[in-house]
């Protein structure tokens, strides 16, 4: 046997010299390979470059130690899978008696990293026990190792370390036959740990004769051990034990790609005058989307260029994929760029994912309102008596829905089945959903798995498929839970649900040409024109080491020691009295320096230099590293940036920032104009030829001219146009005739003060926003069911002529909580919190309303007033017989015979200030109208619920009276009314003319809390304030 060891820190030179070998001999040859994305990948090589080969002469060294292994067991076998280590480790720490720590979160794969560590190793938990026999969580660690293991070969299943020892046993002994091969190429492997190397040994012995040649190819760069020390101690051990030939390739690749692993991780000065490089590209952004995003902007702009043939040629590597797969998604879907995750044959299929949870949640929350609002409208969901039809019939999902959602609070499958029978009498579909429900019901919170997979099963048979991918999806789901069937571990619901949705998955589409994904590890040996290292920042490449684990390194230390290990154990921190071994920190560089050696012709590092919140993010010392090592060679890398996220205005973030800097970035004809059109119109920039071009053309299309035009002028003439509400056509004979039926609202004159465009979105048009289903007490929820309890309450003062006692306000409250539509709409839990803090406010506001009834006393109680508008002053005769509605919380009169009209306020404060700047008309008009009804009004007044003086006492605001004692806190009752008189004829008169221009009082104030402000085109560069032309009111 001669062994001859190949060494480059590049893939494409490794690649190239074992394809030579291998079509020198052909069908003869094995080759051995660390990871089933590196055998694929080299499936794919031999079937291009030598017309297709078998699949056994390509092996991952784990597989085909198991295959040899089960080859000529004692019993059936088989190799356990990720879920069922998971599930025998949780089975066996429920049958030990385990400390109280070692039940807490993540503590079962910190158990399984430790073990697959020892295992891999040839450890036994015996050895390990008499190598460190007083340490607590060493015992604990052997105890639970043992019963995992005891649980494992009692269902006749191996972990990889079962089945490296057996194989190496079985080929020492010759107990099982070799592969018949003349050549084997050992491919890819930086490191062998003990199990492995034995078991390749033993192969390699066993299938020894005089002509056999072993070839292994290391990426590694022997005049660089700063970079490739990880490497070393393998490099070592074949020179010394196999006597193993070494072999600097020789690379033949463009000069800028070349220097980098010879000068990497190593102080060299930089060379003067360095040239600019377009083959190395650092890409600067704001978050995964951008980083993504800028990526396919590069290959679409060098695809363009003919400097890249196909996105196939292009490889994307992050270590982790889990953070960018939204951001591809969301780029691949916008752009059309497909992409292709490496060693990903099947993907999660998210609409029976997503399902799965959503009725879990239901369960979870015992099918209230809001968890069947999510969960009846799904396609997939049927009755097994009628699986071709959905379970809610498209023409009532309206009507139930608007039911549920009315009756959020609700829960359970009983009371539910009323409810619909009710609203749907003798309707079969109100059967078949209590027939989900009380599945649903069905499902345990906590149980042995074997008892949930039966609950889930019943579930499933209420699941369609409505495409081939869901009945693909759906059988792997349904062999999913035949794998679980045995087992009896006690698991929770969620852990369950978790375990569930890993087999609900489908085949991934194929493309003809995609850019190909991969996360660091899958992307080992692969070769691409052009590789892109994404998420270059600091605590993302390189990773920190795990924050938890049971082996220390002081235990690493020992074992190495007393067991006399010839391989290295993970070690945190290298211990330099092992010369073999290695630190995370080593084995984080050799990674790198793989990613580096997959690119022939361009190197693309991207750097969130901001999370897309703006935050600033580190970027990775391994991007100064390779900046570093570039400068020594000669050569700087080329800089991209995007706008980030730090120093964009909030409001353009989705605009500016979005724009890709010049037509070379532009993925698509739409942002192509976009982006030449905002260079043109800022002016920042000259533009360049091939722009002025884009914008000529776009301009000759006649529709685009005319929205060009309305929008520039939007700009150009802010607020002086029907583009922004002002000269409407809108006959306002039409708006009196409704108005002299339903009455004009007080309140809307002041939405009309605020902004005229807010009056006519939400008076004329009658927009409204919906509101969302949220965990909050919403503010308007919570002033409209104060106002209401405190209003009961008032009625039954002003019936008897007595003050109530407190058990009365206690009992109003209790009736308004329990019959207000509003809470029913909303969550239990909010429900609950809202009670209890009302609950917890009765006694002060009970106080308060005592002191108030010492000198006022309530007569009326919200109600309704009308005040002809001709009263206020000339109109145009059109308005002239419409009226002002209002309904004032409560009209008091004190012991002198003197009027008092007062208002509840739960929100913010609102003063004279308000009233003078047209924007607070309600108070003085409530005057007013009072005064023409007969009333002696000499006061008026706002009330603050739940905001209480010393003296515990209400405490007030806006004080109109009669009797100025203070100007700062009141306001003379009569002046009051005469402004609000002239704001209120200067609106209507505005109203007359269709003037319903967007023309806020205040940005700040008026547009914060404003239903309307998407469709205004909202910015404080284009619209001025009412405020400005008028000045604020003083105070």
């Amino acid at each position: 046997m001669k062994v001859t060891v190949f060494l480059s820190p590049h893939w494409s030179t490794l690649q190239e010299k074992a394809l030579t070998l291998w079509s020198e001999s052909g069908t003869e040859t094995l080759m051995i390979v660390p990871t089933t994305a590196m055998r694929s990948y080299w499936l794919s090589v031999l079937a291009e470059k030598m017309k297709g080969v078998s699949g056994d002469t390509v092996s991952v060294l784990d597989y085909l130690a198991y295959k040899l292994a089960s080859s000529n067991a004692n019993g059936l076998f088989r190799l356990a899978s990720v879920l069922e280590r998971k599930l025998a480790a949780i089975e066996a720490r429920s049958e030990l008696t385990l400390p109280e720590k070692w039940l807490s979160s993540g503590v079962v794969e910190a158990f399984l990293n430790a073990v697959e560590e020892l295992e891999f190793h040839d450890l036994s938990p015996r050895e390990v026990q008499t190598a460190i026999p007083d340490d607590p969580t060493i015992q604990v660690l052997t105890h639970w190792w043992e019963a995992w293991r005891e649980i494992l070969h009692q269902r006749g299943l191996w972990s990889l370390g079962d089945a490296l020892r057996v194989a190496a046993e079985k080929l020492q002994k010759s107990e099982v036959a070799p592969p018949k091969v003349q050549r084997v190429l050992v491919y890819g492997f930086t490191a062998l740990t003990s199990a492995r190397w034995n078991f390749l040994r033993a192969l390699l012995e066993a299938i020894n004769d005089d002509d056999l040649r072993v070839y292994f190819f290391m990426p590694s760069n022997s005049n660089n051990p700063t970079a490739y020390g990880y490497s070393l101690p393998l490099l070592n051990r074949l020179k010394s034990e196999l006597k193993a030939e070494v072999c600097q390739l020789t690379d033949r690749l463009p000069e800028e790609i070349q220097s980098l692993p010879a000068l990497l991780f190593r102080r060299h000065q930089e060379k003067g005058s360095p040239k600019l490089t377009d083959r190395i590209v650092c890409v600067s952004a704001a978050g995964e989307e951008q980083e993504v995003e800028m990526a396919f902007r590069l290959l679409v702009h060098w695809r363009r260029e003919g400097q890249l043939k196909r996105f196939n040629d292009a490889l994307l590597v992050a270590h982790s994929l889990e953070p960018y797969l939204p951001a591809l998604e969301a780029v691949s879907a916008r752009y059309g760029v497909p992409f292709v995750i490496v060693n990903e044959p099947i993907r999660r299929n998210k609409g029976l994912t997503n399902l799965l949870w959503a009725i879990w949640n239901a369960r979870s929350t015992n099918c209230d309102g809001e968890a069947l609002w999510r969960v009846l409208p799904s396609p997939h969901l049927c009755h097994p008596s009628a699986p071709e039809k959905p379970l809610l019939p498209e023409e009532r999902q309206k009507d139930l829905l608007s039911i549920v959602r009315q009756r959020l609070a609700e829960t359970g499958s009983r009371q539910w089945h009323e409810i619909l029978k009710i609203s749907f009498s003798c309707e079969q579909f109100v059967e078949f959903v209590a027939d989900f429900l009380r599945t649903v019901e069905q499902i345990p919170l906590h149980a042995p798995t074997s008892e949930h997979v039966g609950k889930w099963r019943e579930v499933l048979r209420f699941v369609r498929p409505i495409c081939e991918r869901d009945e693909e999806a759906l059988q792997r789901l349904r062999k999913q839970l035949n794998s679980l069937v045995f087992w009896s571990a006690e698991l929770s619901g969620e852990e369950f649900v978790s375990l569930l949705t890993e087999g609900c998955v489908e085949e991934v589409k194929e493309f003809s040409d995609a850019v190909r994904v991969a996360n660091a590890e899958d992307a080992r040996g692969q070769v691409a024109l052009v590789a892109i290292l994404l998420g270059m920042a600091d605590g993302r490449f390189p990773l920190p080491p795990p924050m938890f684990e049971l082996l220390t390194d002081k235990h690493r230390e020992i074992l190495t020691e007393r067991l006399n290990l010839t391989t290295s154990l993970r070690f945190r921190r290298r211990p330099r009295k092992f010369s073999f071994a290695a630190s995370f920190a080593q084995e984080q560089r050799m990674l790198f320096a793989e990613m580096l050696g997959i690119a022939t012709e361009r190197l693309v590092f991207t750097h969130p230099r901001t999370d897309p919140d703006g935050k600033p993010i580190a970027r990775s010392i391994f991007l100064d590293e390779v900046e570093d090592a570039l400068k020594a060679a000669g050569y700087i890398w080329r800089e991209e940036e995007r706008d980030l996220a730090d120093v964009v205005l909030p409001e353009e973030v989705k605009d500016s920032a979005a724009l890709p800097q010049g037509l070379k970035q532009a993925i698509d004809t739409r942002e192509a104009v976009v982006s030449s059109f905002f260079r043109a119109f800022t002016g920042r920039v000259e533009l360049m030829d091939d722009e002025k071009a884009l914008v000529g053309a776009t301009l000759r299309n006649e529709n685009f001219r005319q929205r060009l035009l309305t929008e520039w002028q939007r700009w150009s003439n802010p607020q002086e146009g029907q583009w922004d509400g002002k000269g409407l056509e809108i006959d306002v004979r039409l708006l009196a005739e409704r108005w002299k039926e339903k009455g004009l609202r007080v309140t809307a004159l002041d939405d009309y003060g605020h902004c005229p465009f807010r009056f006519f979105a939400r008076h004329i048009l009658s927009l409204w926003q919906p509101k969302e289903v949220t965990y909050a007490i919403d503010p308007t929820t919570w002033g409209s069911v104060w106002h209401k309890i405190v209003a009961e309450f008032l009625e039954v003062f002003v019936q008897s002529n007595e003050f109530p006692d407190i058990a009365v306000l206690r009992q109003k409250a209790s009736e308004v909580l329990e019959s207000d539509p509003t809470m029913s709409q909303i969550p239990q839990q909010v429900r609950q919190l809202l009670r209890s803090r009302i609950e917890s406010a009765l006694e002060s506001i009970w106080q308060a309303e005592k002191i108030q009834a010492e000198v006022w006393k309530p007569v009326k109680v919200e109600k309704e007033f009308s005040l002809p508008i001709g009263d206020l002053g000339d109109l145009p005769e059109v308005f002239r017989e419409v009226k002002l509605v209002m309904r004032p919380d409560r009209v008091d009169v004190n012991p002198k015979g003197e009027y008092r009209v007062a208002d509840y306020k739960t929100g913010s404060p609102l003063s004279q200030k308000h009233i003078r700047n047209g924007v607070f008309l309600q108070l003085p008009l409530y005057a007013l109208a009072l005064q023409r009804e007969g009333y002696a009004v000499k006061r008026a007044i706002l009330l603050k619920l739940l905001s209480f003086t010393k003296s515990r006492d209400y405490s007030t605001g806006c004080d109109l009276t009669a009797e100025v004692k203070n100007r700062r806190s009141q306001m003379e009752i009569g002046e009051a009314i005469a402004t609000a008189k002239s704001h209120a004829l200067s609106y209507l008169r505005q109203m007359t003319e269709a003037n319903f221009t967007v023309l806020p009082f205040s940005l700040s104030d008026s547009c914060r809390y404003c239903d309307f402000k998407s469709l205004c085109r909202r910015h404080p560069l284009r619209l001025k304030e009412r405020g400005e032309e008028l000045g604020e009111g003083e105070e």
